[in-house]
């Protein structure tokens, strides 16, 4: 079951691998969204998006409990 939420041993392991993949799957005037908890470094993978040359804005954000949960809208420059 921890399978289903859990980003692996430092909370990135699951977002790293599809960023890694990331440009291959989205048209060039594609948009992605991505949800992303706070807890797992949320300025990482804005950082990392930025660095292969997407324009990253977070278009949604929920705080609950002890986390923040936000939407990414991602596009290719």
């Amino acid at each position: 079951m921890d399978s289903s939420w859990n980003g692996g041993s430092n909370g990135r392991q699951v977002i790293d691998r599809f960023l890694s993949q990331f440009p291959r799957f989205l048209n060039r005037d594609g948009t992605a969204l991505l949800v992303q908890s706070s807890l797992s470094g949320i300025q990482s993978t804005i950082s990392k998006l930025r660095r292969e040359r997407f324009s990253v804005k977070i278009v949604a954000s929920k705080h609950i409990q002890f986390e923040d949960i936000v939407v990414l809208s991602c596009q290719k420059t």
